[in-house]
């Protein structure tokens, strides 16, 4: 039986190595009675275009089925060299929901930047429950172009492929399961990662 509050049977969700959302938009999608179950609170990627597809989609998500979307569409028309500004003046026409986006997307971050790191936890710390006993989850997709079949006879024989960051990102997305424990995650990969060395 589900409570009546809607907002306390929503388990909230971290986002690591988001990419452009797919997976988190795949939560954030899933309905139960008219409703999501799930909130993707913080979605962490370091690549500026796609964390601009994550910041967008975000927006898109504040708006209500019946609320005009003008400012939306002005604001995913916008020229490249125009984005800072049109971002500032939906800050004045909607703030809550700009504000629910900062938090939500933060910046273009790389996990393993051990510098940064406290920041990362910080925000994490922000976006799942206070109470140790609430339930959250924890989703990620660490790329596997490094090590998926496909990614490996692509890259076969290159200089740098042995350099390649991708090949540990994977232990990025460990080292925050272990540091944080939560109670439900998602790792979404290939099989190519069991046989890679």
């Amino acid at each position: 039986k589900t409570d009546q509050n809607p907002t306390k049977n929503i388990l909230p969700g971290i986002d690591l190595l988001a990419g452009p959302g797919g997976l988190g938009e795949g939560f954030n999608a899933l309905k139960a009675e008219d409703r999501s179950p799930f909130e993707v609170r913080l979605s962490i990627e370091k690549d500026p275009q796609a964390w601009q597809t994550l910041r967008l989609r975000a927006l898109y998500r504040q708006f209500g089925p019946r609320e005009d979307l003008t400012d939306y569409l002005r604001f995913a028309s916008t020229n490249r060299k125009n984005i800072n500004e049109e971002w500032d003046k939906l800050k004045v026409k909607h703030p809550d929901k700009v504000d629910f986006v900062e938090k939500k997307t933060r910046e273009p971050f790389e996990l393993g930047d051990r510098e940064k790191e406290k920041k990362l936890f910080k925000w994490i710390n922000a976006s799942i429950p206070k109470d140790k006993n609430c339930r959250w989850v924890l989703v990620g997709g660490p790329p596997c172009q490094a090590y998926s079949l496909a990614g490996r006879s692509r890259m076969k024989g290159h200089s740098e492929f042995n350099k390649d960051r991708r090949h540990v990102l994977y232990k990025e997305y460990l080292r925050i399961l272990h540091r944080f424990q939560p109670p439900v995650f998602v790792m979404e990969n290939v099989p190519g990662i069991l046989t890679s060395k």
